[in-house]
């Protein structure tokens, strides 16, 4: 899914599979995704890793993922914020199930292969330049990684992001089990 509008875009109870990103924003998007499932695939490309579930790189103003089940996806990749910096113009990321967040690296034959070097960075969220931001919130999801299924970097990350005075980024009631290298 290709999302290119300023305008609110919601998705739900929808399932998607695919063996890129499943939900993409190019523009300075406003996203709700709710109760979807989505599972990446292999991509069968030698040196390729699985989609994420959600990737935000152009930006974004509003940010509500809830009730998702995501499997064997990169996680959700968010980059830069153009919001009115209110806490209606925030990230939520609210009663999740993600299973084998996976950065690997297809073998170009179904597998995967095992290198120290043959992964991309995989989260179950990641925040990149996302600061001075009220309302944020990462709360009650659950993150289970299985070892030799799953290649996550960091289950939870906020490079450079964050609330602000009175209204820090809240994350709270995760539970994450698992983090293992490729092999």
């Amino acid at each position: 899914v290709s999302v290119r509008t300023t305008e609110p875009v919601v998705i739900e109870s929808s399932i998607l599979r695919g063996r890129t990103d499943l939900i993409r924003g190019d523009a300075t998007v406003d996203l709700t995704v709710r109760n979807t499932t989505g599972t990446a695939v292999n991509p069968n490309v030698r040196g390729q890793e699985p989609g994420r579930f959600i990737a935000l790189d152009g930006g974004f103003t509003n940010l509500v993922v809830e009730g998702n089940e995501m499997i064997g996806t990169g996680g959700i990749w968010v980059f830069g914020y153009s919001g009115d910096r209110t806490a209606a113009d925030s990230v939520k990321v609210l009663r999740n199930r993600a299973t084998n967040l996976d950065g690997r690296h297809s073998d170009g034959n179904g597998g995967w292969l095992t290198g120290e070097d043959d992964v991309e960075l995989a989260q179950f969220v990641q925040l990149d330049k996302v600061a001075g931001v009220p309302g944020m919130e990462i709360a009650w999801n659950q993150v289970v990684n299985l070892p030799g299924q799953s290649r996550v970097e960091d289950n939870i990350n906020l490079y450079k992001s964050g609330g602000v005075p009175g209204s820090p980024t809240r994350i709270h009631h995760n539970i994450i089990d698992g983090a293992y290298p490729a092999d």
